[in-house]
């Protein structure tokens, strides 16, 4: 008898915790506020410009470059941008990496050299998730990422 309260014990513990491994799997999802209209965002930051260069190569004030090929800004546009205004660097699964400026309402999408937002994405998560669950579902969304972003190429 008591063998078979503490079997089902034991499996009540279990289902408890892949239970709560379901839950927070589900709320792993990094999305920050953001002034953007699309619902797939899951990732934001604020990025401050600083310069361009022609063709299309953005810097910002910590010095991080971002490469886009003037689909969404235009150089008559970006020209008049001042040093420390603030855009979004986002990512979705539908649109990639993209900057976007808040004030004109103009995006674009953007390479960003030696890393991947998705990386990014990675280690925010896993800084903010210490357990042994929490740092798995933070790989299992990388994964989920790249899958994705390997369907739309």
């Amino acid at each position: 008898m008591n063998k078979s309260i503490s079997l089902l014990n034991k499996t009540g513990n279990q289902l408890l915790v892949a239970a709560c491994a379901f839950l927070v799997l589900g709320d792993l999802s990094y999305a920050n506020p953001t002034t953007e209209k699309t619902s797939d965002i899951i990732y934001s930051k604020s990025v401050f410009f600083k310069k361009f260069h022609d063709p299309g190569r953005l810097i910002s004030a910590n010095g991080k470059e971002y490469y886009f090929h003037y689909k969404g800004f235009t150089y008559d546009n970006i020209k008049t941008w001042k040093e420390g205004r603030t855009l979004n660097l986002t990512y979705s699964n539908t649109k990639g990496s993209q900057l976007h400026d808040p004030i004109s309402g103009a995006s674009a999408r953007v390479e960003i050299p030696g890393s991947h937002l998705i990386e990014e994405i990675t280690r925010k998560c896993v800084s903010e998730n210490g357990s042994t669950m929490g740092i798995a579902g933070c790989y299992r969304q990388e994964y989920d990422l790249w899958d994705a972003l390997s369907q739309t190429h």
